[in-house]
């Protein structure tokens, strides 16, 4: 029996399964749901297209070794629809490829499927599948509740099975502060509509409202960025006639896009993204020029110099930092404050995502003992 009190969707980068690893170690109560993203791509100078970096048989295969080295036996959702469209490996689909492997080492994966998934895939997840899927909805599955009902309907007999063996995911994706007001109004009533609601084996809320660039943040200064989608989902548990209250879920520090960037057009700042009670706070360094100007006499402090500086706005907030033993994170903060920090941009992504979810089981975990 799968159980699990909050969801968090990420991508199948390094930091990320780095940050599941790390979680391991001292959270339980999350589930990751892991988004297969396209096969990597390189840019070479002189060329204006990029080129795969990897076969897709070699992408598949590094995602297989990162999600058990990271994940173990414990269950998770995969989800391949950036992979829908990519060229067979041998005779199979990438999603049936990367789910018989990872069957076979003892992993437990979980099928994602969606209403608008090619016919392919979902024969493909059928093929190789274990019984139990999980169901992503998305914001336009949910116009028309009697629609919705039989479009699932014939999803269900697509792989021959019934709402109790199925996760139900309602997912709204990237959320805008200017939308909100709207989706409070109608998004209680799309929960109560749900088709055969009290049936599916669970069902999870999930929406993100991290904006996909904190550019226009000021270098070194704490600037909060409401987190919509914990209120939103309040709204939905305290609501009139929900009924069953949806399973939390969220992106952790990110947006939902997939930022795909040429390294040879842009330079990163660093950053930190630390989670806080109904906000994130952001803060941000300075960027290396992409180009060495003449005459130029903006310095740029190396990057484990920012790093250091930017930790010590988190740490020395004493009604915003958890603490250097509240998580690994927390942790790895407090020693890039007193300067034995990582200068390494995926390094603190982990970091931000390793707070992020101890963070978030935490407050699930106050809100049901009150």
């Amino acid at each position: 029996m799968i159980q699990f009190n909050y969801l968090i969707t990420l991508k199948t980068k390094t930091a990320e399964f780095e940050a599941i690893h790390h979680l391991h170690e001292r959270v339980s109560g999350f589930l990751p749901l892991l988004e297969i993203t396209p096969v990597p791509l390189k840019w070479t100078d002189g060329e204006t297209d990029p080129e795969k970096a990897k076969t897709p048989r070699e992408h598949c295969e590094w995602i297989i070794e990162q999600a058990i080295w990271a994940q173990g036996d414990r269950p998770f959702f995969l989800d391949g629809f950036y992979v829908e469209n990519v060229e067979r490996i041998g005779d199979e689909e990438p999603i049936e490829f990367t789910l018989s492997r990872l069957y076979e080492r003892g992993a437990r994966p979980i099928p994602v499927l969606g209403i608008d998934r090619p016919e392919d895939y979902i024969e493909a997840c059928h093929r190789c599948g274990r019984g139990t899927y999980a169901i992503r909805l998305v914001t336009n599955d949910l116009g028309n509740p009697e629609e919705l009902s039989e479009t699932l309907r014939s999803l269900l007999v697509a792989v021959d099975v019934k709402p109790h063996d199925c996760h139900l995911i309602v997912d709204l994706g990237d959320i805008v502060p200017s939308s909100v007001a709207i989706i409070q109004t109608y998004l209680p009533s799309q929960f109560r509509d749900l088709p055969q609601r009290d049936d599916w084996r669970t069902v999870t809320f999930s929406a993100t409202s991290f904006p996909p660039s904190v550019s226009d943040i000021e270098p070194y200064t704490l600037e909060p960025i409401a987190r919509q989608e914990w209120e939103l989902w309040r709204r939905i548990r305290e609501g009139d006639n929900v009924g069953r209250c949806p399973i939390f879920g969220d992106y952790g520090i990110a947006s939902s896009e997939l930022s795909i960037l040429d390294p040879r057009q842009i330079t990163i700042a660093p950053k930190v993204k630390y989670t806080d009670k109904m906000q994130w706070m952001v803060c941000r360094g300075q960027a290396e020029p992409r180009k060495k100007t003449t005459g130029s006499k903006t310095v740029v402090p190396p990057r484990r110099e920012q790093f250091a500086r930017l930790a010590k706005l988190i740490t020395e907030e004493q009604d915003l930092f958890s603490g250097d033993y509240f998580s690994w994170g927390d942790e790895q903060i407090a020693k890039a404050a007193d300067g034995d920090g990582s200068a390494s941009l995926q390094h603190w992504v982990t970091i931000g995502i390793v707070h992020h979810v101890a963070y978030v089981v935490q407050q699930l975990s106050s809100l049901r003992e009150t």
